[in-house]
């Protein structure tokens, strides 16, 4: 490392990008040294944030079922409620979604850029496959 880009009081973290194939990813243990770990590392990142993409799709299905079914209770305010039991299971999704949001936000803090464009990519297409088919309530639950 020629120490440009990298702050020597952050431990060698870098705060500009870079190519490089050292890095650490999240954690000691995932130490990154050569170039099969960065590769295989960049297909993990970029399936997890497809997956991502997947989650978000599915807890949309879920919502849509939710709201379109008939066990809906509906308040004198004519506002509806959730039943317990889907809304806990939103809960929990909503949990893991904000979980893996934000240790993508992590992986791209380490200003690698192969993993920068790992989790790009990944979400772009998870996007792709799994938002062409939107659940909008507005039109066909009324």
């Amino acid at each position: 490392m020629d120490g440009i880009g990298v702050m020597p009081d952050m431990g060698g973290m870098h705060s500009t990008f870079f190519f490089g194939k050292h890095i650490k990813v999240l954690f000691d243990s995932w130490n990154v040294t050569q170039t099969w770990q960065l590769v295989l590392s960049v297909l993990f990142w970029m399936i997890f944030a497809f997956c991502y993409q997947g989650l978000k799709f599915f807890r949309q299905y879920i919502n849509s079922v939710c709201v379109c079914s008939s066990y809906r209770n509906i308040n004198n305010q004519g506002a509806s409620k959730i039943p317990l039991r889907p809304h806990l299971y939103q809960t929990g999704l909503q949990a893991v979604q904000t979980t893996m949001s934000y240790l993508q936000m992590l992986v791209v803090m380490t200003f690698n850029v192969w993993l920068c464009l790992g989790v790009l990519v990944g979400d772009v297409i998870g996007y792709l496959v799994f938002q062409r088919y939107s659940f909008d309530n507005s039109d066909h639950c009324n």
